[in-house]
């Protein structure tokens, strides 16, 4: 195996390991030794490609943000329909960032631990680029009305969508919660359409 290979899969192995342990106990109770022991490599080859805990946690934000878009994508492309496709989107994200593997580390500890400016640039280049090129489209063919700003609407959408899902991961009935937060966003959606 040559070098690079080896060293993309050890850097693949960190993350994921990484991934898990800060599901499970949260950035502030995974150590470094926990997550080197358990894929059997010195805390020097973390350090190397990650510089230190946060860097490898900025790097988990990166790969759960983008599994999250990959899921939005995945889902918008299930209709042909343009409006069809920003609502299955926002559905789409709802279900993703309420996955265990994915909510702590997206809406919890990302921000507290990166600060809301370096999080919200992860987030803005993942799942909210793809949410302002939507938007731009449906402003475009006309089906947003005239008086809405894209941007505005843009970021009215994000931080609803994000605050919903951490309401629905406090709720004492999730499912429930769940379905009442997607009609919300169809109520919320089709009050901006033209």
């Amino acid at each position: 195996m040559k070098n690079q290979e080896l060293a993309e899969r050890t850097k693949n192995s960190l993350i994921n390991t990484a991934r898990v342990q800060f599901t499970e106990k949260g950035y502030a109770e995974t150590s470094l030794e926990e997550i080197v022991g358990k894929i059997n490599i010195t805390r020097g080859a973390l350090y190397h490609h990650f510089g230190n805990k946060l860097g490898l946690f900025k790097a988990v934000v990166e790969v759960v943000q983008r599994g999250i878009a990959e899921s939005i994508e995945q889902e918008s492309a299930k209709s042909e329909n343009s409006w069809e496709q920003l609502v299955l989107g926002c559905h789409a994200f709802v279900h993703a960032a309420l996955l265990i593997e994915n909510r702590r580390i997206l809406l919890v500890d990302g921000p507290a631990v990166l600060g809301w400016n370096e999080w919200s640039e992860i987030d803005e280049h993942h799942s909210e680029s793809r949410l302002l090129q939507k938007i731009t489209d449906l402003k475009a063919d006309g089906l947003i009305k005239d008086s809405i700003s894209v941007k505005a609407l843009t970021t009215v959408i994000s931080g609803s969508l994000n605050e919903a899902v951490l309401w629905v991961s406090h709720a004492e009935n999730p499912e429930q919660a769940k379905d009442e937060v997607l009609a919300v966003i169809d109520v919320m959606l089709n009050g901006f359409r033209k």
